[in-house]
C-alpha cells in the first residue's frame, strides 16, 4: 500500500510537474503575445507621434515662410521710409546749399557794389 501510495504520489507529482510546465509554456506564449501587442501599440503610438511631429514641422515651416515674407515686407517698407527720409534730408541739404550759395552771391553782389561805388568815387576824384 505504501509502495502504491509512493507510486501514485510520484505519478501525481510528475503529472503536476508536467501540467506546471505546460502552464508555464502557455503563460510564456501569452506573455510573448502580450509583448507583441504592446510592441504594436507602441509602434502605433510612435507612428502617430511621428505624424504629429511632421505636421508640427510643416506648420513651423509655413510660419517661417510667412514670417520671412512679412519680415521682407517690413524691411522693404522700412527701406522705403528710409529712402524717403534720405530724399527729404537731401532736399533740405540742397535748399541749405542753395541758401548758402544765395548768401554768398549776395555778399559777392555787395562786394561788387562796394567796389563799383569805390571805383565811381575814385573816378570822381
Amino acid at each position: 500500500a505504501q509502495r502504491q501510495n509512493r507510486e501514485a504520489a510520484s505519478t501525481g507529482t510528475s503529472l503536476f510537474e508536467e501540467e506546471l510546465r505546460e502552464f508555464k509554456t502557455e503563460v510564456q506564449k501569452h506573455m510573448q503575445h502580450m509583448e507583441k501587442a504592446v510592441h504594436v501599440q507602441d509602434l502605433e503610438r510612435l507612428e502617430v507621434h511621428v505624424q504629429e511631429l511632421e505636421s508640427a514641422k510643416a506648420e513651423a515651416q509655413r510660419q517661417n515662410r510667412e514670417a520671412a515674407s512679412t519680415g521682407t515686407s517690413l524691411f522693404e517698407e522700412e527701406l522705403r521710409e528710409f529712402k524717403t527720409e534720405v530724399q527729404k534730408h537731401m532736399q533740405h541739404m540742397e535748399k541749405a546749399v542753395h541758401v548758402q550759395d544765395l548768401e554768398r552771391l549776395e555778399v559777392h553782389v555787395q562786394e561788387l557794389e562796394s567796389a563799383k561805388a569805390e571805383a565811381q568815387r575814385q573816378n570822381r576824384e
